[in-house]
């Protein structure tokens, strides 16, 4: 369906931030967790060689008044025009797609939120979501692979969320402590047969750049996580 930038603002360093009208309105009715394929209708055939097209997974809440996007600059040729948008510039969008949603059915005692650097999109718009319905429906951590705080979009934004829902643990970490950060997040079963109690169960979302949801994959599994239990969503670059 058609739609127009709205805006394309920095929101932290090298981290963009779209907002997109678009003409039909159901597009707002996704489900968090879900992305779209934005197309920029004035690129010109062939300026970029992956084509005028480009996936982002959605940070905004369904139903607002338009679908908000991030992503990393880039040196593409993709990248730099969005970058140079202004209000009003036409792209067409697909979607939205994807089944990277936490299940309502059979709720884990807890979730664990991976995010490798923008990976964090998906992850927003769930925790926006449950912000705005007045609760998670289960605790719910996320972890944040982010190298700086520059470099962390809606920090502040999310550390508000963090006091005002006891559920709700937010960490960041620098890439090289992401792996034993997640370990001591996955609970010792053992202890808990010994004092008699049932497993907790944890479901872990991954999103980011391949090699660090890969990584954080197979630690999980590394340390007897079945991978029943683990949903990813791997950003290819753009």
């Amino acid at each position: 369906m058609n739609g127009i930038i709205k805006h394309v603002k920095i929101v932290a360093e090298d981290t963009l931030e779209i907002a997109i009208q678009a003409s039909d309105l159901s597009l707002l009715n996704f489900i968090p967790g879900q992305f779209v394929e934005v197309f920029l209708s004035n690129l010109g055939d062939g300026i970029d060689a992956r084509g005028k097209g480009r996936e982002f997974s959605i940070a905004s809440v369904p139903n607002d008044s338009s679908l908000t996007l991030l992503t990393r600059r880039g040196e593409s040729p993709y990248k730099k025009y969005l970058l140079d948008c202004n209000y009003g510039e036409k792209v067409y969008i697909a979607g939205p797609f994807g089944n990277f949603i936490p299940s309502k059915k059979e709720l884990p005692d807890q979730y664990t939120f991976v995010a490798s650097g923008v990976g964090v999109a998906p992850f927003l718009s769930i925790i926006r979501t449950a912000k705005r319905d007045g609760g998670f429906l289960r605790p719910t951590t996320l972890l944040w692979k982010t190298q700086t705080r520059a470099r962390a979009p809606y920090i502040e934004e999310l550390e508000e969320i963090e006091r005002l829902f006891p559920d709700f643990k937010i960490i960041t970490v620098p890439g090289e402590k992401l792996p034993t950060t997640l370990v001591s997040l996955v609970p010792r079963n053992e202890y808990e047969e010994i004092h008699g109690r049932l497993p907790m169960t944890i479901h872990y979302y991954m999103a980011g750049g391949q090699k660090p949801i890969r990584e954080a994959y197979q630690t999980l599994r590394a340390n007897d996580v079945a991978p029943e239990h683990i949903f990813t969503e791997e950003f290819s670059g753009y």
